[in-house]
This record gives C-alpha cells, structure tokens and sequence, in this order.
C-alpha cells in the first residue's frame, strides 16, 4: 500500500487491539486510531488499583505505550508491511495520582515520510513517540516518551542497497 491509497484506521484500530494480549487482558481499548496519533483507554476496574486506591503504575505505563504503539500503527498504516517497531527506551514522569477511567494519547515525534526516507537510506532508524494520560477527571496524570526503533528487512536493505 502506498502513501496515496486510503487506508482503513477502523482495520487498524481492530487489529491492534488484538494484537497486544497483554494489552486486551487490562481492557485496554483504542478508540481513535489516524494518521495524527491515537487514542488509548483503560477502564476503571478495582484490580488495577495499587495499596493506595489509585491506579497501579504498571497498569499506567502499559496504557501510554498502548498509546504509543496506536500511534505507530497509524502513523506506519501505509508502509506496515516488513516494518517490525521495537520500543529501545522509555521515559515516564507520573505527574498526579491517577483515578477512574484513563485515556492516553500518542503522536510521534517527526514527519513519518521523513523517519521512512532515514530507514531507506540507513537501513535502520530511531525516533520518538510521546504520549499522555488523562485521569476521569482531565488531569494529566503521566507524560511518556518512548524511543522506536525500525530496521530495514533484509529484503528492503537489498532493495536499498
């Protein structure tokens, strides 16, 4: 598929909320999925709390990479054929306690066409997803970065030289 062909973010939206077991056994759902960045949501369940009543660390850290792996899939939709994104680092900052519902958003940072020209001409590239968590109440409650990092396919690195 190329840049100019549309792209279904509804079939993305779908499989990647299958795609992540973990992910889908906290309930994590995407309910946007485009171009720009995602949307991530993880619902208010008493399992996910920590000893103090709010929302466990781990079950905010999976929600902001589940942001950030939304966003590569709607970034990377056009190109996801032979692209496998690790995520290399993480950063995280818990800013607030966090309680209720919590919805994440990811975008990365860069031009998608830009990080992919890198990838064509180096064979491997790095780049930054941010995200953002929302408690119920609109606080920001976790700010995230995740460092991605793609690497040609041994098919591409051929056809790239």
């Amino acid at each position: 598929m190329t840049d100019t062909e549309a792209v279904d973010f509804d079939a993305v939206r779908t499989y990647t909320e299958n795609a992540f077991p973990f992910k889908r056994y906290l309930g994590i759902t995407f309910p946007a999925i485009d171009r720009d960045g995602a949307t991530a949501a993880l619902p208010e369940r008493p399992e996910l709390l920590n000893h103090v009543g709010t929302v466990h660390a781990g079950a905010l850290f999976t929600v902001a990479e589940g942001a950030a792996a939304g966003a590569f899939s709607g970034g990377f939709a056009s190109r996801a054929d032979g692209l496998a994104p690790l995520v290399r680092t993480a950063s995280i900052a818990f800013r607030k306690p966090a309680r209720g519902r919590i919805t994440g958003s990811g975008r990365i940072v860069g031009d998608v066409a830009e990080i992919l020209d890198r990838l064509a001409t180096d064979g491997r590239v790095s780049f930054d997803i941010q995200t953002e968590l929302r408690d119920a109440d609109g606080v920001t409650v976790v700010e995230a970065t995740f460092e991605y990092y793609l690497r040609a396919s041994s098919s591409r690195a051929a056809e790239t030289g």
